[in-house]
């Protein structure tokens, strides 16, 4: 699941803990044990973009299916990604609320080996640093405290610092 500041969709974990945190309410999730694969939005991005750019500059080869996710070290249950935005806010209280007949899968996973592989693609950060940046978004966000624009392009420019780009420009 990517996460990234801007996202208000509801029932999407990441908005909905920092929203009821700023609220002062109990952020409550359903499903605890789930697994999902969290990324950083720019993550993705920079796979689609350097796909792309393969695409315009060598065509054909490059015109097939990759996937763009996290790092196995990643992976972390729903729990654990909610105690970590509490962890990074600094204040929030959590409830497991029981749901029956839920239709979500337990554990979902993006096998990103081929993407390594084939274009030298590899993730820059991990869950934890995805989370901070994200949770350090919407916390200026709500607090109404910072020029949000300049923000995210900053936000930007430090995940470009932090791509491995010899790896890229192979």
């Amino acid at each position: 699941m990517s996460s990234g500041g801007g996202d208000f969709a509801l029932d999407r974990l990441i908005p909905d803990c920092v929203k009821f945190i700023n609220l002062g309410q109990k952020i409550e999730i359903r499903n605890p044990q789930a697994v999902r694969p969290w990324q950083f939005v720019l993550e993705p991005l920079s796979g689609y973009l350097l796909l792309g750019q393969k695409l315009l500059e060598q065509g054909n080869e490059y015109a097939q299916g990759f996937n763009f996710g996290p790092r196995e070290d990643s992976v972390l249950t729903v729990a654990q990604v909610a105690q970590l935005i509490v962890d990074k806010y600094g204040k929030g209280h959590i409830e497991v609320i029981k749901k029956d007949n839920l239709h979500e899968a337990e554990l979902l996973m993006l096998n990103i080996d081929k993407a390594q592989k084939v274009l030298g693609w590899t993730p820059s950060y991990n869950a934890d640093k995805a989370i901070v940046e994200t949770v350090l978004w919407y916390k200026h966000f709500y607090l109404k405290d910072t020029d949000m624009y300049k923000l995210t392009l900053n936000q930007i420019i430090e995940y470009e610092k932090s791509i491995k780009w010899e790896a890229v420009y192979r």
